[in-house]
């Protein structure tokens, strides 16, 4: 009795060695890779963000510059912090993608349309309120690019129109031969912006004007290394106000710093 159900079993498990792949095999591994690029640009911004906040929280702004480069060097406080606590444990990035960091601080709220000048710094001065802004980019992997259009191909943009940060704006920039003088933007289909006491708000870029934010931006170096006559992922992140001091000084006390 027991040897026919060892040979019923056997048989059963050879069966399957002849069944046909998946028709959609392929469609589903692409899938798959590319909501791994998308999940990586993420994590990074979210992780910059993080640190970010709590730089201008901890600092009340007064130090810092109104255009500011976060670097991710790990020998640098900031960069130690990004590494070994704000990104989640045995993340390792990826070579085909390299995300870039800024912090801004503007006079008014970009994402209602507008195109704010940059703050002279980023302290709040009396009755004039600084918007402070987490702003990540990277250079779409060519393996992403479909050959005959040079657009994203749609398996990655709708990995992204899937994909949720709350505070962010978060999509795909396709913008002209350097010098840059506008790009199109298609966000990713859910986001939650928030205003300056966290309530959620719709919002939007208007990343046609050449001036105040957009002229600064279109100008970064590493901007137009990675996204002039290109495709780029670009997110975007608003500073609430809310009283994270706590979290942010037990962070910076684990730096040792």
């Amino acid at each position: 009795m027991y040897i026919w159900i060892l040979l019923a079993t056997i048989m059963v498990a050879l069966s399957f060695f002849n069944l046909s792949p998946r028709a959609d095999k392929d469609g589903t591994f692409e899938e798959i890779k590319s909501a791994t690029v998308v999940n990586r640009f993420m994590i990074e911004h979210r992780a910059f963000s993080d640190v970010a906040e709590c730089k201008l929280l901890t600092n009340s702004g007064t130090h810092i510059n109104a255009i500011t480069n976060f670097n991710t060097d790990e020998s640098n406080t900031d960069g130690w912090l990004y590494k070994n606590k704000a990104l989640p444990i045995g993340y390792i990035s990826g070579a085909d993608l390299t995300t870039h960091h800024y912090t801004y601080c503007l006079s008014g709220d970009v994402t209602k349309g507008l195109a704010p000048a940059i703050a002279p710094n980023c302290s709040n001065s009396g009755a004039n309120p600084v918007f402070r802004y987490g702003v990540s980019f990277a250079t779409i992997p060519d393996k992403w690019i479909a050959k005959d259009s040079g657009e994203p191909l749609p398996v990655l943009s709708n990995a992204l129109s899937k994909q949720y940060l709350k505070n962010s704006i978060i999509g795909i920039l396709e913008c002209g031969a350097a010098p840059i003088s506008s790009c199109s933007f298609s966000e990713s289909k859910a986001y939650v912006v928030q205003d300056q006491e966290g309530h959620n708000q719709s919002g939007f870029m208007n990343f046609s004007n050449n001036s105040g934010f957009y002229a600064s931006l279109f100008n970064n170096a590493d901007f137009v290394d990675n996204c002039a006559g290109a495709s780029c992922f670009f997110a975007i992140r608003r500073f609430t106000i809310k009283d994270r001091n706590d979290r942010c000084k037990r962070l910076y006390d684990e730096a040792g710093h």
